[in-house]
């Protein structure tokens, strides 16, 4: 069984898992019955999943609504699908605990007879109904892929014949990623501040209680032509004024990128799947989920605004 957590905190719907906001109820049973069909018909070896109390989005985000009302005994979906489906579908719904949230896990693990199909009148199904999940979307079976699942069935597993790559050529067995050593740019302007301080401090200058701006406020005052009140002032904030230029630095500027090549050394077409990268824990480094965008130049009116990304970095 895959982590139960990962798959609601940070997977999107796809050809072996699909989110619901509520359970299924006496009048949704159709939903259910054509969610169960279209996820056995999927094209994959691979467990599906069913999460219940996600609302999931197009693009990706979800909130974590998890279940309130009265939890659905499993015995409830096992006598809709054997009643209404043939053949028969191995699957389990139990209760999941997550950040103090409870969720419904839908788990199909025996759906190795396709295609699968309604075997009577239901509603609005009919005898002879099926349905198949490609994505995140769900379709009505077709005799393609009927032909796609016998051909499927006959095939021996190819994934030992799959590798990922860093470049178009290069194998990954093991990667090993130098360690970088470099100053933030908040510590840069840190030392900055102190060395003008110091240097403030020794000439006694009558000019060190005034601050010398330019001649709009539109200008970015020099430390040198700051008051030692003003600088004192920078120095204490320096790391929350310098945090974005410090994210940017570090995770688009030094960071390492990764994109992955997949190698397929095998006679059959790789299609609607998806690869999994697992690295192991390591406290020598994190792995980002965003993309950090580069701060705006200095200007008091707008610097509060956000900034639209630019091509690149989207």
């Amino acid at each position: 069984m895959r982590d139960l957590s990962d798959l609601i905190e940070f997977e999107n719907e796809n050809t072996t898992l699909d989110f619901k906001a509520i359970q299924y109820k006496k009048g949704q049973n159709e939903n259910f019955l054509k969610d169960i069909l279209s996820l056995a018909n999927s094209i994959s070896k691979d467990d599906k999943y069913i999460i219940i109390g996600v609302k999931h989005k197009p693009n990706g985000e979800r909130e974590l609504i998890g279940i309130e009302d009265e939890f659905v005994d499993d015995a409830t979906y096992q006598q809709l699908v054997d009643s209404n489906i043939e053949p028969s579908i191995g699957f389990s719904y139990f209760p999941f605990e997550y950040k103090d949230k409870l969720f419904g896990i839908i788990h199909i693990t025996d759906f190795s007879d396709p295609p699968y199909m309604m075997k009577k009148d239901f509603g609005k199904l009919k005898l002879g109904d099926s349905f198949i999940r490609k994505g995140s979307y769900q379709n009505r079976l077709t005799r393609k892929d009927i032909d796609s699942q016998i051909k499927q069935g006959s095939e021996s597993d190819i994934s030992q014949k799959i590798d990922i790559s860093l470049t178009d050529s290069e194998i990954i067995k093991n990667k090993n990623i130098p360690r970088q050593n470099f100053d933030l740019p908040s510590k840069i302007k840190r030392k900055e501040i102190e060395q003008v301080i110091r240097e403030k401090e020794v000439s006694k200058s009558p000019f060190n209680d005034f601050t010398l701006a330019g001649m709009t406020p539109f200008i970015y005052t020099p430390y040198s032509n700051r008051s030692l009140i003003t600088l004192q002032e920078n120095l204490k904030t320096v790391d929350s004024d310098f945090a974005e230029d410090n994210e940017y630095f570090v995770y688009e500027e030094n960071a390492y990128k990764l994109n992955f090549f997949i190698h397929n050394d095998s006679s059959s077409f790789l299609e609607d799947v998806s690869i999994e990268i697992k690295i192991k824990t390591n406290k020598n480094f994190t792995i980002r989920k965003s993309i950090y965008i580069k701060s705006r130049p200095y200007n008091p009116i707008i610097k509060t605004l956000p900034r639209t990304a630019t091509y690149d970095e989207m």
